[in-house]
């Protein structure tokens, strides 16, 4: 899977963030600020039911065999399987 620069865009764009670009090709919000980013971004999550982990240490991501699933293993011995 790929997701290019125009396709960052174009998503920030959808969820409302304005963005400008830089005299060097750089982007960001006309906000200046990233928690403008950070919100499009979490809003993102909530609404499609993602869970974000915090303060969790990741010690290992493995693919499951020719299945789209990948299992995380986190520092307490918890693992947890994911779509790709």
């Amino acid at each position: 899977k790929h997701f290019s620069p125009s396709d960052a865009q174009k998503w920030f764009e959808s969820r409302g963030v304005v963005l400008k670009t830089e005299s060097d090709g750089r982007m960001f919000p006309v906000t200046d600020s990233s928690q403008t980013i950070m919100d499009a971004i979490l809003d993102c999550a909530r609404e499609n039911d993602v869970n974000i982990g915090t303060k969790q240490k990741v010690v290992g991501v493995r693919k499951e065999g020719d299945e789209e699933q990948f299992t995380v293993s986190f520092g307490d011995e918890q693992e947890e399987k994911y779509d790709a």
